[in-house]
């Protein structure tokens, strides 16, 4: 199944909820997900542009976009972004099939 890369960050209302109550939202997400037919692979706060990042599992695009737009429509996100995941070997099947490959470049 296809691997996503998703990196969020909460909104100042979104933290400060989490801190009167801390909740674990890997459960939270584990639920959704599988609603959905893909799994939480796993789920790691961070510092930097973002606050958390999670890497999941899911049969196509639509399924993991249905999740997504599941939790945007919570309203507790700042932004986000999601990027999809290959393994080394798809990538090198990839460099394989490009390696095989011509294109031409535009010309002047």
């Amino acid at each position: 199944m296809p691997l996503y890369m998703t990196q969020v960050s909460y909104t100042n209302e979104s933290w400060a909820a989490q801190v009167k109550n801390p909740v674990d939202r890997s459960i939270v997400l584990k639920a959704l997900f599988e609603k959905f037919g893909g799994r939480l692979v796993s789920m790691y706060y961070c510092s930097g542009d973002y606050d958390a990042v999670i890497i999941s599992e899911f049969p196509n695009e639509t399924e993991a976009m249905g999740a997504l737009f599941t939790v945007l429509a919570s309203s507790h996100l700042r932004r986000h972004k999601t990027t999809d995941l290959y393994e080394v070997k798809q990538g090198l099947e990839a460099m394989a099939k490009a390696g095989k490959t011509t294109y031409s470049t535009p010309s002047k």
